[in-house]
């Protein structure tokens, strides 16, 4: 078959390929679920089925998709209203039908008489749309006493350093000294790491239920 005569030669290196895809996309499901307001386990089924979906029906090889922050920050709306979420599925159905139908009448090509200012400042409003709705989640059970919070403030800006610095390393060793297949590998010892670090110097009261947490002096 076709796919066995593409395939054969670069076998080892799709399976790569797609198992490094499959691991940068679970952060972003997580995150861009959250941004949604919704849970986490929806963003992950959703990144998964449109990935199957894709390659099975695309129209381009190697072709990989994913969620998309412009459609994360237009859910919460239409979560918020009464039955949002059990709506939400049949509003994702309808979307792709239109999308189907603007693209056999071929309105895409519609996106070149869009400026370039007004593509740059969407991308950037975008950013900031994402970046503040990250705020919310930021909260703790009662008062976190200032020494306190100055300390996991410091803790946290050292192990970002860690990780920055371990990243360094790391690419050097991979570049000059190390097989390819090795940087998968030492890539996700390194996130193993972090999130392992993160979750222990990290109080859960920081990230917890109640208010969003204010200081006090000890």
């Amino acid at each position: 078959m076709e796919w066995r005569r593409i395939l054969g030669p670069n076998l080892k290196l799709e399976i790569l390929c797609g198992l490094t895809v499959a691991l940068a996309l679970v952060p972003e499901a997580i995150a861009f679920a959250l941004a949604a307001g919704l849970p986490p386990d929806v963003g992950l089924n959703s990144a998964w089925i449109i990935a199957v979906v894709t390659a099975i029906f695309g129209g381009r090889p190697a072709m990989i998709c994913g969620a998309t922050g412009s459609l994360a920050v237009l859910v919460p709306g239409t979560v918020a209203m009464p039955h949002g979420k059990e709506l939400l599925f049949y509003a994702v159905m309808v979307m792709g039908v239109l999308e189907m139908v603007l693209g056999v009448l071929q309105v895409g090509t519609l996106v070149k008489l869009i400026p370039v200012p007004v593509m740059i400042g969407f991308c950037n409003g975008l950013a900031l749309v994402i970046g503040l709705a990250q705020f919310s989640n930021f909260k703790a059970r009662g008062v976190v006493p200032m020494c306190l919070f100055v300390v996991c403030l410091f803790v946290c800006l050292f192990v970002c350093l860690f990780v920055c610095c371990l990243f360094v390393c790391l690419f050097v060793v991979v570049v000059f000294f190390s097989p390819f297949w090795v940087l998968f590998v030492w890539f996700v010892l390194v996130f193993l790491s972090f999130s392992f670090f993160w979750g222990m110097l990290c109080p859960k009261f920081l990230f917890g239920g109640g208010e969003i947490f204010c200081a006090r002096k000890c």
